[in-house]
C-alpha cells in the first residue's frame, strides 16, 4: 500500500450473497446424464467388439470355453448360452452405473487438478515481493476480513501477484476442502485504499456465495460432454459409417448440449460478477468506487459478449440487475435439467427388472424430475419475489420451454425413443405439455408470492417451504405421468381405429387413474395445508368456508339426483359407465366452481391461488365422498367399488383437468373482477357460485359440455375392434384340456368381465394346474425385456406393446410360469399364464395387430457370446374355439448350437373379457417338427387354459 495515503473507514458488515447450491445440484445431474449416456453407447456399441467379459466369465464358471461352444450339447448348451446371456443386462446396468458416478469424479478430479495448477503457477517462489509491501496489505486483507466476519478458517488466503506470473485481475481460487486464496495484482499495492478494498470486497463476496468451486465444476462438465461420448464410442470409431449410422443424432446433441452448458456456465459466472459487486458497493456503501474502477474497461463484443464471463461496464453499473436472477434462462436450464434426470432414472430403472417393466419405472423418474424441479424453482422464484423482480411471463415461459424441450431432448448415447412411441401425436403431446406446464408454473409463481411475504422464522416457516416443493412437485408429477401416457394410449388405439373425438375424451377422462394418483392428491392437499399454516394470519375466513360448502353440497346432490333419476336395470356397461363418470365430472365441476369463486373472494388472486386450489379440491372430494355414500344408501350401487376412486381418482382428476387447462385464462379476468366482487359480500359470493354450479352442471347434463367432458359413446371402443381391426373372430367348439365347458352365457351377461383386485387374481391363476395336462410343473417366468429389433419400424411397435401395460390403469396383474411335457420337443413346453384386471372398461389395451402388420419378419441380436442376429418370423394366428374377442399369434426363430440346427417357437393368445385380458403363452424348441400329437397338446393347452381361466374368473 502506497505510503502516505490517507485511510479510508471500515467497510460495515454486508449481507452474504444468495449461495445458490442448486448450481451444484444441476451440475452434478447434468454430469450424470452424461455420463450415462456415454456408458450406454460404450455398452451397445461393445456388442461389436465380441463376447463382454461377464459372458466369458459366466461360461468359465458352468465348465465351459466359449471357443469349445460349437462342441456343447444341443439343449445343454442352449441352456448355457440362455443363463450367459441373461447376465448382459446386469454387466449393463453395471456400466451405466459406472458411468453415472464417474463423469461427476472425472469433472471433480479436473477441477481439483486444475486447482492445484494454479497454486503451481503461483508457489511462494514465484509470487516474492517485498515484505513492507505484503504486511501492509495482508494487514489491510485482514481488516476486511474482519468487518465482514470471515476469521479463523473461514478467512482466505492472501496472495499478491507481480507481474512475472501474468496476473493482470483479481480472483479467487479454491481446492476442496482447504481455505480459500485471493489473489490479487502487485499494482494494487500503488494504488489508493479506496480501489484496493472494492477489489477484496468484490472478491470476498465470492468467498461468502460459495460460488468458486460450481464455477469451475461447470467449466469441465461442459467440456467433457462430447468426449465422453467418443469414448463411449470407441469400439466403432474405426468404423465412422455405422458410428454416424447409429450415433448421428448423439453426436450433434452431445456438440449442442456442450456448447449450451458453456453459455448458460458464462451466463452464470456473469450473475455471479454482479452479485460479488452488489456486495461491494453494499460494504463500502459507496458506489463510486466501483464506478471508478470499471470506468476503464471495455464492454465485451461478439462470441466474448456470449462466452465472457464478466458483463459490461454499463450493466454492472445499473440498477441491481440481479433481481432478474431466476428469469427466463435459468429457468428453461433447471427444466432441461430436471427432464434430464427423468430420462436418466427410467433407463436405469429399466435396467434394473428389464424383464418385468411396470409403472414404477417411468413413475420414478418423473416423481424425481419433478421434485429436482420443484426444489431448485420454489426457493428460487420466492427470492425473486423477495427482491422486487418483474412480473412472471419470462419466467413462466422459461419453465414451460425447459420442462417441455428437456423431455424431447435425447441424452447423447441413448437410443431416441420419444418419436417412435408418439408418433404423429407428437404435436398434440407438445400441446398437452405446454398446457400442463404453464399451469404448474402458475402454481409456482403463487406459491413463491405467497412464500415472499415476511414471516416469522421458525418451524413453520420451514414447514411451509418444504409443503411448496412438494404441492409443485406432486401436480408436475401427476400431470406429466398423465399426459405422457394418455397421448401414448391414444396414439396406441388412434393408430389402429383412426383419430376419434370420443376417443381423445375418453383417454382425457380416465388419465387419471395411475398409480400416481392413489397418494398424489393426498400429498398435494399436505403441501398446501404446509404452506397457508406459515402465518399468524387465519389462511381461511367465513367465506372461504362457505363458498367451499355451498359447492361441495350442491356438487354432491346433483351427482347423487343425476344418477338415481336415469339408472335402471338392465343398463348396459358403457350406459353405466358414462353416468358415473358424468358424476365424477360433476364434482370435478363443483371444485372448479369453487377455486374461482374462492380467488375473486381473496382479491389477491395470485397470493391466494394456493387457499383457491386447496379449497377446490376439497370441495370435489366432499362431493364425491357424499355422492357415493348416497348412492349407495339409495340404490345399492358400488358395494364392491374402490372408496380411493370415489372420492380421490374420480372427482379430483376432472378438478385438475379443468383447473390446468381454465385458470392460466381466468387469472387475469379474476384479477380485474376481485375487488369489485370481494365487496359484495359472502352471501353474494355463495348465490353467485351456487348458481353457477347449477348453470354449468346443468349444461353438462344437457350434452351441452360433451365436447369437452364426456360423452355418452366415448369409450366404447371395444377389445375386439382393437384386436381384430377388420376381421373378426369365429365362435367354434373347443375342448378344454382336463376341465371346464364352454360358457352358456353371452358375453355381455356373463359374470366374467367383473373387476378383479390382486386377491381375486391370485385366486384365478391358483386354479390353472388344474387346466394342464398331467406332468406340468412350475417354471421360472421366461424373460420378457424388451431388446432392439430391425428394422426400426417394427422395434417402435413392440416398444409401443410393452409401453400399453404402463399407460392404462390397472387394479392387479400377476403371470405365472409352468413346464409341460411333450414329445419330440427339446425341453418340453413353457406355458406362460397372464391376467390383469384394468381399473375403467371398455378401454383399448394393445396394439397387437400393428405389430403383426410391422413386424411379419425382423431381426434381433443373438444372445451368446459369438454375438450374430437371429432371423424372426411372426405370423397372425386367429383363434377358434374362444367366445370372447381374442388374437394370437406364432413366431418362429430358427437357431442353432454347434452343429445342431433347431427351431424356437413362440405361439400366444389373448382373449379380453369386460375389464380383464387373459393372455397365455407356450414356448417350445425341436430339432424336427414334432407329431401331430404334440401340436395337438400345444393347442389345447393353449385354447384350453384361455377359457379355463375365463371360466375361473
Amino acid at each position: 500500500m502506497s505510503a502516505g495515503r490517507e485511510p479510508t473507514a471500515s467497510p460495515r458488515p454486508a449481507a452474504a450473497p444468495d449461495r445458490v447450491w442448486w448450481v451444484y445440484a444441476m451440475i452434478v445431474l447434468a454430469a450424470a446424464a452424461t455420463g450415462l449416456g456415454a456408458a450406454g453407447a460404450f455398452a451397445t456399441t461393445l456388442g461389436f467388439g465380441g463376447p463382454t467379459r461377464a459372458v466369458v466369465d459366466c461360461f468359465a464358471a458352468r465348465g465351459f470355453s466359449v471357443a469349445d461352444e460349437a462342441g456343447f450339447p444341443g439343449a445343454v448348451g442352449e441352456a448355457v448360452a440362455g443363463a450367459c446371456g441373461n447376465d448382459i443386462e446386469p454387466a449393463r446396468l453395471r456400466m451405466l452405473l459406472a458411468g453415472v458416478f464417474v463423469l461427476p469424479v472425472v469433472a471433480l478430479l479436473l477441477m481439483t487438478a486444475s486447482g492445484l495448477l494454479v497454486r503451481w503457477q503461483l508457489r511462494p517462489s514465484r509470487v516474492a515481493v517485498p515484505a513492507a509491501v505484503r504486511e501492509g496489505l495482508t494487514a489491510r486483507f485482514a481488516e476486511l476480513c474482519d468487518s465482514q466476519g470471515l476469521t479463523g478458517r473461514h478467512r482466505p488466503l492472501l496472495v499478491v501477484a507481480p507481474p512475472t506470473t501474468g496476473v493482470r485481475d483479481a480472483f479467487t481460487t479454491a481446492l476442496p476442502g482447504t481455505r480459500h486464496r485471493v489473489v490479487v495484482p502487485l499494482g494494487l499495492a500503488h494504488a489508493d485504499r479506496a480501489a484496493f478494498d472494492t477489489v477484496v470486497l468484490h472478491e470476498i463476496g465470492h468467498v461468502r456465495a460459495r460460488d468458486v468451486r460450481w464455477a469451475s465444476a461447470a467449466w469441465w462438465v461442459g467440456w467433457l460432454v462430447v468426449p465422453a461420448l467418443l469414448v463411449g464410442l470407441l469400439p466403432v470409431l474405426g468404423l465412422p459409417a455405422t458410428a454416424l449410422e447409429l450415433f448421428g443424432l448423439s453426436l450433434l446433441t452431445a456438440v449442442v448440449g456442450a456448447v449450451a452448458l458453456l453459455v448458460l456456465r458464462a451466463a452464470l459466472l456473469r450473475r455471479r460478477e454482479l452479485a460479488a459487486d452488489r456486495y461491494a458497493v453494499e460494504a463500502t456503501a459507496d458506489p463510486t468506487r466501483l464506478a471508478a474502477l470499471l470506468r476503464s474497461r471495455r464492454a465485451p463484443t461478439g462470441l466474448r459478449r456470449l462466452f465472457g464471463h464478466h458483463p459490461a461496464p454499463a450493466r454492472r453499473l445499473g440498477p441491481d440487475p440481479v433481481r432478474r436472477w431466476g428469469g427466463f434462462v435459468l429457468a428453461a436450464a433447471v427444466g432441461v435439467v430436471s427432464m434430464a434426470t427423468t430420462q436418466s432414472l427410467y433407463v436405469l430403472a429399466v435396467s434394473v427388472n428389464a424383464a418385468d417393466r411396470t409403472s414404477w419405472q417411468s413413475d420414478l423418474g418423473v416423481v424425481v424430475g419433478a421434485f429436482v424441479w420443484a426444489s431448485v424453482t420454489v426457493p428460487a422464484w420466492t427470492r425473486r419475489v423477495a427482491a422486487g423482480a418483474p412480473g412472471w411471463p419470462g419466467t413462466c415461459a422459461g419453465a414451460v420451454v425447459g420442462l417441455v424441450a428437456g423431455y424431447f431432448l435425447p441424452i447423447p448415447g441413448l437410443p431416441y425413443v420419444v418419436p417412435d412411441l408418439y408418433g404423429s401425436y407428437v404435436v398434440p403431446l407438445v400441446v398437452a405439455l405446454v398446457v400442463g406446464a404453464l399451469a404448474v408454473s402458475v402454481l409456482t409463481a403463487a406459491l413463491a408470492t405467497r412464500l415472499a411475504v415476511p414471516a416469522p422464522s421458525g418451524p413453520r416457516d420451514v414447514l411451509s417451504r418444504l409443503g411448496a416443493v412438494l404441492a409443485v412437485a406432486v401436480t408436475l408429477a401427476l400431470m406429466w405421468n398423465a399426459t405422457t401416457s394418455g397421448v401414448l394410449g391414444l396414439h396406441i388405439t388412434g393408430d389402429l381405429l383412426g383419430v376419434r373425438t370420443g376417443n381423445i375424451r375418453s383417454h382425457l377422462t380416465t388419465a387419471g387413474f395411475t398409480r400416481l394418483f392413489d397418494y398424489g392428491p393426498a400429498l398435494l392437499v399436505l403441501g398446501l395445508v404446509l404452506v397457508l399454516v406459515r402465518g399468524r394470519r387465519p389462511w381461511i375466513g367465513w367465506t372461504t368456508a362457505l363458498i367451499t360448502g355451498v359447492t361441495a353440497v350442491l356438487g354432491a346432490a346433483i351427482a347423487t339426483l343425476s344418477w338415481e333419476l336415469r339408472v335402471q336395470e338392465g343398463l348396459s356397461t358403457a350406459r353405466m359407465n358414462f353416468l358415473l363418470y358424468q358424476r365424477w365430472w360433476i364434482c370435478g365441476i363443483a371444485g372448479l366452481v369453487a377455486v374461482i369463486g374462492v380467488a375473486l373472494a381473496r382479491r389477491r388472486v395470485l397470493r391466494e391461488l394456493p387457499v383457491a386450489v386447496l379449497c377446490g379440491l376439497v370441495s370435489a372430494a366432499v362431493a364425491g365422498g357424499a355422492q357415493h355414500l348416497l348412492v349407495l344408501n339409495l340404490s345399492g350401487y358400488g358395494k364392491h367399488a374402490y372408496v380411493l376412486d370415489h372420492v380421490m381418482r374420480g372427482p379430483l382428476w376432472p378438478t385438475l383437468v379443468a383447473a390446468v387447462v381454465a385458470l392460466p385464462l381466468l387469472l387475469p379476468v379474476a384479477a380485474a373482477l376481485a375487488r369489485w366482487v370481494s365487496r359484495r359480500g359472502p352471501v353474494f359470493l355463495a348465490v353467485g357460485v351456487a348458481a353457477l354450479v347449477v348453470v354449468l352442471t346443468g349444461l353438462l347434463l344437457d350434452g351441452r359440455l360433451s365436447r369437452v367432458t364426456i360423452s355418452e359413446g366415448d369409450g366404447e371402443v371395444s377389445m375386439a375392434e382393437l384386436f381384430l381391426a377388420k376381421q373378426s373372430s369365429s365362435a367354434a367348439p373347443y375342448t378344454v384340456a382336463n376341465s371346464t365347458a364352454p360358457p352358456t352365457s353371452t358375453p355381455a351377461e356373463a359374470p366374467h368381465g367383473r373387476v378383479l383386485d390382486q386377491a381375486g387374481i391370485v385366486a384365478v391363476l391358483d386354479r390353472v394346474p388344474a387346466m394342464l395336462p398331467g406332468g406340468a410343473k412350475p417354471a421360472d417366468k421366461p424373460d420378457s425385456g424388451h431388446t432392439t429389433v430391425t428394422p426400426a419400424s417394427c422395434d417402435a411397435e413392440l416398444v409401443k406393446y410393452d409401453a400399453v401395460k404402463d399407460t392404462l390403469p390397472h387394479t392387479g396383474d400377476l403371470a405365472r410360469a409352468y413346464e409341460v411335457p411333450a414329445a419330440s420337443t427339446l425341453t418340453g413346453i413353457t406355458v406362460l399364464v397372464e391376467l390383469t384386471s384394468y381399473a375403467a372398461e371398455p378401454r383399448p389395451l394393445t396394439a397387437l395387430d400393428a405389430q403383426l402388420a410391422a413386424c411379419s419378419r425382423f431381426t434381433m441380436p443373438r444372445k451368446s457370446p459369438r454375438g450374430g442376429t437371429l432371423d424372426v418370423r411372426m405370423a397372425p394366428q386367429r383363434p377358434t374355439g374362444i367366445r370372447y374377442p381374442a388374437n394370437g399369434y406364432s413366431l418362429a426363430v430358427p437357431s442353432s448350437q454347434g452343429k445342431t440346427r433347431f427351431t424356437v417357437i413362440q405361439q400366444q393368445r389373448v382373449a379380453v373379457v369386460g375389464h380383464n385380458e387373459v393372455v397365455v403363452a407356450v414356448n417350445y424348441a425341436y430339432v424336427n417338427p414334432p407329431p401331430q400329437a404334440t401340436l395337438d397338446l400345444i393347442d389345447r393347452v393353449l385354447t384350453g387354459t384361455v377359457n379355463g381361466v375365463i371360466e375361473a374368473i
